[in-house]
């Protein structure tokens, strides 16, 4: 089973658009339409293997949905593991609903990588100011 690679990872998918961090590396990536639907799925369900058996795709979307997925486990946003809870059966019904709609508009999962705010997002705040600086400094 596929999961999150928690607590390295957060998320927040708003209008269609999927936005995550990555804490550990201060990348932040972004994805929308299919990809936001098999990132959801995948957060659900731990997986894909229900809904690519359900949802009718062709061998050349299958194969972008695959590179897609390849890029979250290399970029190590998933993670294999145990997943820990699975959403109720309304739940998988609408997501499964949501994704056979995007399959018909089927444009190929782009997973968007950010590394411009990284040295940013690395920052600890808390931890990293020194007495009577008031702003946290890089360590090096």
């Amino acid at each position: 089973m596929l999961t999150l690679n928690s607590p390295h990872v957060v998320h927040e998918t708003i209008d269609g658009e999927t936005i995550l961090l990555h804490l550990k590396t201060g990348n932040y990536y972004s994805f929308d339409g299919v990809g936001a639907l098999v990132w959801q799925n995948i957060i659900a369900l731990g997986g894909l293997d229900e809904l690519m058996d359900k949802v009718v795709l062709s061998a050349d979307q299958k194969s972008e949905v695959e590179v897609f997925l390849n890029n979250l486990l290399e970029e190590e946003l998933l993670k294999e593991g145990d997943l820990i809870e699975l959403v109720a059966q309304e739940e998988q019904g609408k997501l499964m609903e949501q994704f056979e709609e995007a399959v018909k508009a089927f444009t190929p999962p782009v997973l968007k990588k950010y590394s411009d705010m990284q040295e940013l997002l690395l920052l600890d705040p808390i931890h990293d100011v020194e007495d009577g600086e008031g702003w946290p400094e890089v360590k090096s």
